[in-house]
């Protein structure tokens, strides 16, 4: 088995040396502080090779197992795990392993030997919600961010003596952004990180980004990683059964959704308007609950 890794110039060291680290710190393999705090550099490649150390406690075929670590090494190589957090690192290594072990028994071995037994949506990880508007629009609606979004998709015309793809379609699109739609879009699931003095950061799903207002009152709401600023971090004002404005520190301005619902999601004054008030509703997930957001 050929093993290529940067920095790791004896691999049964690290599988002896991630084994007992694991035996060190229990049954635990992912760390018990926050696991939605980006990992960098070193924290990084640590956390990998705990699973690089796992690895072979399910995978017995060394060639599956070269064929695996081939494809985290080019994640390595290219950087892509750095800035990510412990679960979306693990979701990244565990979507290689499923694309080389065809067995699912195995695969999800693997997972539960990372999880210490556990599926892939456990309580134990940071907990999830949906926010969406309080009823205004007449739908039930969601905050949602896409890279790239289509709309007004019609079947494309066929010119006369051609064969066309019936299914085929052309549609509008419209540049990232958030978007206030349909819950079904994806993009709908958000974490709350505690920023200090009783605000948060809102980050969208596994990603390392979240919801940041503009560093200057522009109107727009933005999609970005943090970086500790002041418009990156939101404050819940509970308005009752967990409805909420959701009020930035920097600005003291809060999300709102068009006066029209028109997709949009603007960073306003609330000025008691419906549009401004959110429900936030829990889906899953155990730890970074807000002391604001009832869960029963």
């Amino acid at each position: 088995m050929r093993i290529t890794f940067k920095n790791i110039a004896d691999h049964s060291k690290l599988v002896v040396a991630a084994l007992l680290m694991g035996l060190f710190l229990g049954s635990h393999v992912f760390a018990q502080t926050d696991r939605v705090k980006p990992l960098y550099a070193g924290a990084a490649t640590a956390f990998m090779q705990k699973l690089v150390g796992l690895l072979s406690k399910d995978i017995k075929d060394e060639d599956l197992e070269s064929d695996i670590l081939d494809k985290w090494q080019e994640r390595v190589d290219s950087g892509e795990i750095f800035g990510k957090t412990e679960y979306q690192i693990a979701v990244l290594f565990w979507g290689d392993v499923k694309s080389v072990v065809q067995d699912t028994k195995i695969s999800n071995s693997v997972w539960a030997t990372w999880m210490s037994g556990a599926t892939p949506t456990t309580s134990r990880w940071p907990a999830r919600f949906k926010i969406e508007d309080d009823g205004y629009s007449g739908s039930v609606l969601a905050i949602g961010y896409t890279e790239s979004e289509q709309y007004d998709c019609r079947p494309t015309p066929c010119a006369f003596g051609r064969v066309c793809n019936p299914g085929a379609m052309t549609c509008k699109g419209r540049s990232a952004g958030f978007r206030h739609r349909a819950y079904q879009s994806r993009g709908f699931d958000w974490l709350f990180q505690p920023a200090g003095e009783g605000y948060y950061y809102i980050f969208q799903g596994e990603s390392e980004r979240a919801i940041v207002a503009g560093d200057y009152a522009d109107n727009n709401i933005y999609f970005q990683v943090p970086n500790g600023r002041d418009n990156a971090k939101w404050k819940l004002v509970p308005l009752g059964n967990n409805r909420f404005y959701i009020t930035d520190k920097k600005h003291g301005r809060s999300l709102v959704a068009g006066n029209n619902p028109d997709g949009n999601i603007y960073h306003q004054v609330p000025d008691g308007r419906r549009n401004a008030i959110w429900r936030i509703t829990y889906l899953q997930g155990e730890s970074n609950i807000p002391s604001e957001i009832k869960t029963n």
